[in-house]
């Protein structure tokens, strides 16, 4: 099951910086400044062109309606959709046990 809370997390982080502020980098061209990707629970919104965010992916198990439902704008797709690799063991358990294992974050 998939917590709302958590899964608009990556949307408020992309949220921090004000829309026009990704626009007016998306214009330079220069995109060293702005979010390369927001990683949620749900998937992964890349910057389009403009500089808006679009879902460039999902991870397994979650449909485009779930993360419209858990963001506070008209989401919209990336024209090819990926599906995000299910984590390896090894790496599943370096997440939980070394880098977080009072599990504050993740």
């Amino acid at each position: 099951m998939v917590s709302t809370a958590s899964a608009d997390i990556g949307v408020r982080l992309g949220a921090m910086m004000p829309r026009n502020d990704f626009k007016q980098f998306a214009k330079t061209g220069w995109r060293a400044a702005c979010p390369q990707a927001v990683l949620t629970n749900l998937g992964i919104l890349k910057p389009d062109a403009n500089g808006g965010l679009v879902l460039a992916a999902l991870h397994p198990g979650c449909s485009f309606e779930q993360a419209q439902a858990n963001t506070g704008w008209a989401l919209k797709q990336a024209e090819t959709m990926e599906i995000t690799p299910v984590p390896a063991e090894e790496d599943l358990r370096i997440l939980r046990e070394e880098l977080d294992p009072q599990r504050i974050y993740i």
